[in-house]
């Protein structure tokens, strides 16, 4: 079938058995095997001549509505893959020099707005480092496989719920005082199989 929500299929089989009155019907079962949450929603983004194409994760790595945020970061970020993000207020991380606590101690923070419920074939991972090709990870949620694991010396984020459901996911890093330094703070997403 070309609907990926439909998991099994029963079909029936006749002929006759020596005469036009009578037949004899042998029944099959088919089990289907259930299509992934990505798979899901390219469906229902695109219909079936996406969910059919034999490179369908390759799919993914298309910026189909053309804003700059490929169909898999569009995936992550629950956002509409044929509707171009106007403002990218809601769609990208936002990254800020911020003043925190009595000392007004300044810290990097970045901030994400994700879905609700995270996508269970996803790996998020929030990268930080001196320049764009040495980062080390943050923090990073893989999947199903609970909340999020903290880099070495990283604070929990600060989570919040969003008024449409969404998450707001905000980390910061401290920096040190009086110090100028370029930093980088990036998201990666993956998926997994």
């Amino acid at each position: 079938p070309n609907d990926p929500r439909v998991t099994q299929i029963t079909v029936s089989l006749s002929h006759p058995t020596g005469g036009a009155q009578t037949t004899s019907t042998n029944e099959a079962v088919i089990n289907l095997e259930a299509p992934s949450p990505s798979s899901l929603w390219l469906y229902n983004h695109f219909g079936v001549a996406v969910y059919v194409s034999s490179a369908f994760d390759a799919d993914l790595d298309l910026d189909t509505d053309q804003d700059g945020i490929t169909d898999l970061l569009e995936y992550a970020l629950d956002r509409n893959p044929r509707q171009p993000d106007r403002s990218h207020n809601q769609a990208y991380p936002r990254v800020s020099l911020s003043q925190q606590g009595p000392t007004g101690e300044e810290s990097l923070e970045i901030e994400l707005n994700l879905p609700g419920a995270l996508r269970p074939d996803i790996r998020y991972e929030i990268l930080m480092g001196d320049g764009v090709t040495d980062p080390s990870t943050l923090a990073y949620h893989e999947g199903t496989r609970g909340g999020w694991v903290m880099g070495d010396g990283t604070s929990p984020p600060y989570v919040t719920t969003l008024p449409d459901g969404r998450q707001s996911v905000r980390f910061r890093e401290p920096m040190t005082a009086g110090k100028s330094v370029r930093r980088f703070m990036q998201l990666r997403v993956q998926l997994l199989h």
